[in-house]
C-alpha cells in the first residue's frame, strides 16, 4: 500500500514539476535551468522549480527506502531514505539561501541593462557616463530617480489641491463662546 501511495504522489509531483518547467521556459530564454536559477531577478520561478524538484526527488528517496525495507525486511533502509530526504532538504535550502540573498539585499542591474541605460543617457549635452550605480527594486525594474521625483512632486501638488478644495467646501463653524457645551451634551 505505501508503494502505491508514493508512486501516485511521484506522478502528481512530476506533473507539477513539468508545469513549473514550462512556466520557467517562458522567462529563461536560451539560458539553462541552473543559469536561470542563478540569474533570475524574480524569486518565485527559481523557488518553485527547486521546491518541485526537491519534492519529486524526496518522493523517489522515500520510495527507495520503503521498497528496500519491504524487500529486505530491514528497517535500516527506511532510515537511509529518510536521511537522504534530510540531506536533500538541507542542500536545497542552502542553494535557495545563496541564490536569493542577492535579491533580498539588492542586486545591481545586468550588463545589458547598464548598456541600455548608458545608451539612453548619452546624447543632448551628455558625452559619456563615467560611473553609474544601479539597483533592482523588483523583478523587472531598476530605479529611475528622475521619474520618481516628478511623481512625488505631482503627488504633493495634487494632494495640496485636494486639501484646498476640502477646506473651501467645509462649512465654517461659529466661534467658541464661553459657556457653550460640547455638542454631544447639549440638552434637547
Amino acid at each position: 500500500m505505501p508503494v502505491v501511495v508514493l508512486v501516485a504522489a511521484i506522478g502528481l509531483e512530476g506533473f507539477s514539476f513539468r508545469t513549473a518547467i514550462r512556466e520557467a521556459n517562458h522567462a529563461r530564454g536560451d539560458r539553462s535551468l541552473p543559469q536561470f536559477v542563478r540569474t533570475a531577478k524574480a524569486p518565485e520561478p527559481p523557488v518553485v522549480l527547486l521546491e518541485d524538484f526537491a519534492a519529486l526527488l524526496g518522493l523517489v528517496f522515500a520510495l527507495f527506502g520503503v521498497v528496500m525495507t519491504l524487500a529486505t525486511d530491514d528497517g535500516h533502509w527506511d532510515a537511509v531514505g529518510t536521511g537522504l530526504i534530510g540531506v536533500l532538504l538541507v542542500l536545497v535550502a542552502a542553494v535557495l539561501a545563496v541564490e536569493m540573498k542577492s535579491l533580498l539585499l539588492g542586486e545591481s542591474a545586468t550588463p545589458d541593462h547598464v548598456r541600455a541605460i548608458e545608451a539612453a543617457l548619452v546624447g543632448d549635452g551628455v558625452g559619456s557616463v563615467i560611473h553609474m550605480r544601479t539597483m533592482h527594486l523588483g523583478p523587472d525594474e531598476a530605479p529611475r530617480r528622475r521619474q520618481d521625483r516628478r511623481r512625488r512632486r505631482r503627488h504633493r501638488r495634487l494632494r495640496g489641491a485636494g486639501h484646498r478644495r476640502r477646506r473651501a467646501a467645509r462649512p465654517r463653524r461659529r466661534p467658541h463662546r464661553p459657556g457653550d457645551l460640547p455638542r454631544a451634551r447639549r440638552p434637547p
